[in-house]
């Protein structure tokens, strides 16, 4: 199993944030938003705010949830919002 230090994760999600913000436009707020979660260790907040834009086909969103999911903090489930 590969092991990823969070240093590491916390760049990856930084420089997808960073991309996100600058070539995606105002519109993903909520993507800034979920960073500020994770970064707090409120990965539940995070995953509030990604998903509806994830939903919607945004790439950044996606990955940052599939993060979530790769590290074991979140599992894969039909996301209701509550």
């Amino acid at each position: 199993m590969l092991k990823i230090s969070l240093k590491f994760l916390m760049f990856r999600v930084t420089f997808i944030f960073t991309f996100a913000f600058l070539f995606c436009g105002c519109a993903n707020q909520n993507i800034e938003l979920g960073v500020n979660a994770y970064n707090k260790g409120n990965y539940d907040l995070a995953a509030k705010y990604w998903n509806p834009v994830a939903q919607k086909g945004n790439p950044v969103a996606q990955y940052n949830l599939g993060l979530l999911w790769e590290q074991g903090i979140m599992y894969p489930k039909i996301w209701t919002g509550d």
